[in-house]
């Protein structure tokens, strides 16, 4: 019993050496998990039997090893009724919680992404026509965002453990990393295309109402009745060359989130994920590379209200700032965030004791600490 102070600092000492706690009654059980939660612990508990309730109800992780009252009681039951389960845990939580950061990673940039196309080109007088929208929304996002979840655990475990915020240092930096790298190259391709002998700008060739001034621009083809959205004209040479370059950001941060990845399996396991990617982006660059003269430019400017006049050479040039592109954002997940940001992180994490794991060396039998972080 513990009568003051002392007997529980006492107590303290005594179990946080003590590596086998025999012949305990249930409440003694529940006793020793509580007082370990108590001294900062994440405390995990096993059992296969009505007396190992209180424990699994008070632990962190609960693993009920029968299927008896203790499956009820425990938050996870092992199928195989065997401890080494709770590997199997560590790994599934592990891999939940990293999905979890990349997911909202991506959502994260995904409205970043459309908010600047859309406020750019409103600024230049144009529009992101209804179908372009649904193209993003649906067809890439949609399903790329429901795939990359699906990766499988990591198989074997590591010594380092996975961010538990939000706003940690590693979750923070390769957002940042990701949105600088968008906007520096949107902002190339901002700057470049104005320049071009092709280029005609909507503002300083059309009025308000969508009638030529400065006798209009050559060779441009649009119905105010189906491409005008919102006020603004759709079916310019500033939403042709935006819109083409910029909605293979979403494939390049969906690639760059997932390509580093320490406790799920790399990302060409994950098939349905793979085999999406590699269709939407054949799409994407058939769709930039098609001339002005084929068919299928004609339909697909139907479509998306794409005016003609790029040439195939411009497209040549946006192919290669899209290649640049991913390959800085993947340089910025390798390098800046996984090789600078993760392991600066990881040797602050080992400086402190909380995240210790004392364990006998089989040598000598003295305690040799290991950071686990389990």
């Amino acid at each position: 019993m513990v009568h003051n102070a002392d007997d529980a600092l006492f107590l303290e000492y005594i179990m946080d050496r003590c590596d086998i706690f025999a012949r305990a009654k249930p409440k003694h059980k529940s006793f020793i998990v509580e007082k370990f939660i108590s001294m900062g612990k994440t405390v995990g508990f096993c059992g296969d039997g009505t007396n190992d309730c209180g424990g699994l109800k008070v632990a962190h992780v609960g693993i009920g090893l029968s299927g008896a009252e203790a499956s009820t009681v425990a938050p996870f039951t092992s199928q195989q009724k065997h401890i080494t389960d709770v590997l199997k845990i560590i790994r599934e939580g592990r891999c939940a919680l990293e999905t979890s950061f990349t997911a909202f990673k991506f959502m994260t940039l995904y409205p970043i992404i459309q908010l600047t196309m859309a406020a750019v080109l409103y600024h230049l007088g144009s529009a992101i026509s209804n179908n372009e929208y649904l193209l993003d929304d649906l067809g890439i996002v949609l399903f790329l965002g429901i795939s990359i979840c699906w990766t499988e655990p990591a198989r074997d475990l590591t010594l380092e453990r996975p961010p538990d915020s939000l706003f940690s240092p590693v979750v923070v930096s390769s957002i940042i990393g990701q949105i600088t790298v968008f906007l520096s190259f949107f902002t190339a391709v901002t700057l470049i295309f104005p320049t071009q002998k092709w280029y005609c700008s909507y503002k300083g060739h059309y009025d308000l109402s969508f009638q030529p001034i400065n006798g209009g621009c050559p060779n441009y083809d649009f119905d105010t009745s189906k491409d005008v959205f919102n006020g603004s004209l759709a079916k310019t040479h500033e939403n042709a060359v935006i819109w083409l370059f910029a909605h293979f950001q979403y494939i390049i941060v969906a690639v760059a989130f997932s390509i580093s990845s320490h406790f799920r399996q790399h990302m060409r396991t994950n098939l349905p994920f793979m085999g999406y990617l590699g269709f939407i982006s054949l799409v994407l660059v058939l769709l930039l590379l098609l001339g002005d003269s084929t068919k299928p430019f004609d339909a697909f400017s139907y479509v998306f209200s794409l005016q003609k006049g790029v040439p195939l050479l411009f497209r040549g040039v946006l192919l290669l700032m899209v290649a640049l592109d991913a390959l800085m954002a993947f340089g910025v997940e390798w390098i800046f965030v996984d090789k600078i940001i993760r392991d600066a992180q990881l040797r602050k994490e080992r400086k402190d004791p909380s995240y210790d794991l004392v364990e006998l060396s089989p040598v000598s039998g003295s305690p040799t600490r290991h950071y686990y972080g389990f």
